[in-house]
């Protein structure tokens, strides 16, 4: 057997200190830490023994505890209890669906509207108006009274409390980071068109940062490189919602310097933590606008460009998709929400005015989900406009007549259909193809059932 003190001598460095061994480096940082910041009353204080005034210099660096790496000495976890957190309700923007204080993604298709809709929400908020809602469930009627023909006493109607007074407008600033629509031309027109108020709005255009070789350069805003550009906007301006269009165009670096890949899970997950701690400490509305990918999944949750870790992290998800009976009529879904029950779809379609710039004209409810929006547009995209032509003609031609092969491709050519689309419109509708003698004889049965022709009926 190993003797016990080659075990011993075998085991961490940190594994063989005693209780007091391993506090005495923490200890010595608490004595230089301020008292209050340590008080267990004070709520703002985190539970950790680290302090403004804390650095590394002063922390012991021989002992275990401090192992030095990339970032320097570690000089403890910072926490608090639950008992000093203070909850809170969320703060809605739009109920249900944009939420101060937290990260958000709007998937949908290029040209579906999804700039044009956040600028709709980034007007409505400049000028305190209320945001698109469903229309409110009808009053109940007020119960009647058990004795037939005899409303309720006045004495039980006066003692109904009045409704609350509706809550004042909210008017705020927004701040728009756009990689695709053009300030001039598509912006601000559609800004216009959509009453905002200018004055509360800024159009980031780029950041400016010095030149190694001297200078000054431009370039595009990168997150989480520019978070705290961004932050200081925030704070500046007193912007409370924040859109980034689109989200891919301004991914940066990690903590590293590599650069974040957004299809990686791990890699993407520094940006939304970064993103989600900007929100935090500013209370803004963070959108990040997407295009979906070109995989034909079902779930719309994985139907969002790169890694699903954008959609994991991000509190609240949206999808912008074409009705599904109504040509120009969209819908705007929930595909996810953390932060409270699943809202309805609402619809909306694109007008122009008289100048001819787009705007969101809101309309009614409906009861499309996310799921069911992307599930059947799935089915429709997967057949192609000449093959459902084909199929359509030859449920036409075969419906109980069976044919020839050279018939059947004789009457298709005179529509214009080609051999090959012929072919796989057969196969998608269970098309029997038999020899009979030297001639090739197609068949359709619909439902599985023969023709009338294979029935004998006698007279009666």
């Amino acid at each position: 057997m190993t003797p016990t003190s080659d075990l011993i001598e075998n085991l961490d460095p940190l594994e063989s200190l005693s209780v007091e061994e391993r506090a005495a480096p923490l200890a010595a940082i608490t004595a230089s830490a301020d008292p209050a910041a340590l008080e267990l009353g004070n709520d703002e204080a985190p539970r950790s023994v680290l302090s403004d005034s804390t650095n590394e210099s002063e922390a012991p660096s021989s002992s275990p505890l401090c192992r030095r790496d990339g970032e320097g000495t570690r000089l403890g976890i910072r926490s608090r209890r639950a008992s000093a957190v203070l909850g809170a309700c969320v703060e809605w923007l739009m109920p249900g669906r944009l939420a101060f204080g937290h990260v958000h993604v709007l998937d949908g298709d290029p040209g579906i509207g999804k700039s044009t809709l956040a600028l709709d929400i980034a007007a409505r908020l400049s000028r305190g108006l209320p945001m698109p809602e469903p229309p409110p469930p009808l009053p109940e009627e007020p119960p009647k009274s058990r004795r037939r023909g005899k409303s309720p006493p006045e004495e039980a109607i006066l003692a109904e409390p009045p409704p609350p007074p509706p809550p004042p407008p909210l008017i705020a600033g927004s701040i728009i980071i756009s990689a695709e629509d053009k300030d001039d031309t598509a912006v601000q027109p559609r800004l216009v068109a959509a009453g905002a108020d200018l004055d509360r709005i800024e159009i980031v255009d780029e950041i400016v940062v010095a030149n190694p070789r001297g200078g000054m350069m431009s370039r595009p805003l990168l997150f989480p490189d520019d978070g705290a550009e961004l932050e200081a906007l925030i704070h500046s301006t007193g912007a409370r919602f924040v859109i980034i269009d689109p989200i891919m165009a301004f991914i940066g670096s990690d903590r590293r310097g590599r650069q974040i890949d957004a299809h990686k899970d791990q890699s993407v997950r520094q940006l939304m933590y970064a993103l989600r701690r900007l929100a935090e400490r500013t209370g803004a509305c963070i959108l990040l606008i997407r295009h979906l990918s070109k995989s034909m999944v079902v779930s719309a949750l994985r139907r969002g460009l790169a890694s699903i870790g954008i959609a994991a992290a991000a509190r609240i998800v949206l999808l912008a998709a074409d009705h599904l009976e109504t040509p120009g009529v969209r819908c705007l879904a929930g595909v996810k929400t953390n932060l409270d029950a699943a809202a309805t779809t609402l619809t909306y379609r694109i007008v122009k005015n008289a100048e001819g710039v787009a705007r969101i004209e809101w309309l009614e409810e409906c009861d499309y989900s996310a799921d069911d929006l992307l599930r059947r547009r799935r089915i429709k995209d997967t057949t192609p406009t000449r093959q459902r032509e084909a199929e359509a003609f030859l449920r036409e031609i075969l419906f109980d007549n069976p044919r020839t092969a050279v018939d059947v491709l004789a009457h298709a050519a005179l529509r214009g259909l080609n051999g090959g689309t012929l072919d796989r419109a057969a196969k998608a509708l269970g098309i029997e193809r038999t020899k009979k003698g030297k001639q090739w004889m197609w068949e359709y049965r619909e439902n599985g059932l023969p023709p009338l022709s294979d029935f004998h009926f006698g007279r009666w």
